[in-house]
């Protein structure tokens, strides 16, 4: 029975020690956010997550994308109700701009054009095809959100090293008092005498006839002649 009850407490004295932590751990957060939010390192914070998310799902989607793309054949086919193919046409020239300039293969207008009839058989348009999927997956896709979220990271580090405490708000003032005070109460140093010293006054003249006394007391270690 000794025994059971001393796991029991020991049990018992561990949870409360755990649950006193994580009690003070739950404040951690919301302070951190509030002192990012004085510094302006929130905005940078979420948008590092932000751009870093969707830049870890676009690079999935282009390993998937080039995957099935070497494992299956493909072919491109695009249908439109109301708008025409003069359009379609200058939409997709125009997004093959950046993709050709890096030197991506893209359909020409010929290839487009019949794209629009049904999938092509021929080994040149699906490989257009799919060197233009690629090419606008990366350069309209991955490229920006990279570009974002390393110019986050870099005002992210910027902020965090000018990051400082203000020691003149309020709280941090009361906080300070608290554990650095400006004066302490040290009590007495030294102990109460058990006696005072009485001072005893005489009388400071006697009347005389015409007589005067001369008192001088000389001190033992006073060398005198």
């Amino acid at each position: 029975a000794g025994r059971s009850n001393t796991g029991l407490g020991r049990v018992w004295l561990w949870l409360s020690e755990k649950l006193a932590r994580d009690a003070q751990a739950a404040q951690l957060a919301p302070a951190l956010v509030l002192l990012l939010q004085r510094q302006r390192l929130n905005r940078w914070a979420l948008g590092l997550v932000v751009h870093s998310l969707w830049l870890l799902a676009l690079l999935t989607a282009l390993m998937l994308l080039l995957m099935l793309m070497a494992t299956r054949r493909y072919g491109f086919v695009w249908e439109t109700t109301i708008l025409s193919s003069d359009t379609f046409v200058s939409l997709t020239q125009t997004l093959s701009t950046i993709p050709a300039w890096l030197g991506f293969s893209v359909p020409d207008e010929t290839m487009i054009r019949a794209s629009g009839n049904g999938a092509l058989s021929i080994e040149n348009a699906r490989q257009a095809w799919a060197a233009w999927l690629v090419g606008v997956l990366l350069v309209y896709g991955i490229v920006p959100r990279l570009l974002l979220a390393g110019f986050c990271l870099w005002r992210w580090k910027q902020g965090r090293a000018a990051l400082r405490l203000d020691l003149d708000l309020p709280e941090y003032l009361e906080l300070r008092e608290r554990l650095m005070p400006s004066s302490e109460r040290l009590g007495v140093n030294d102990a109460e005498p058990a006696a005072l010293h009485q001072v005893q006054s005489g009388a400071g003249a006697t009347e005389s006839n015409g007589a005067l006394l001369v008192a001088i007391e000389l001190d033992d270690q006073q060398i005198w002649p």
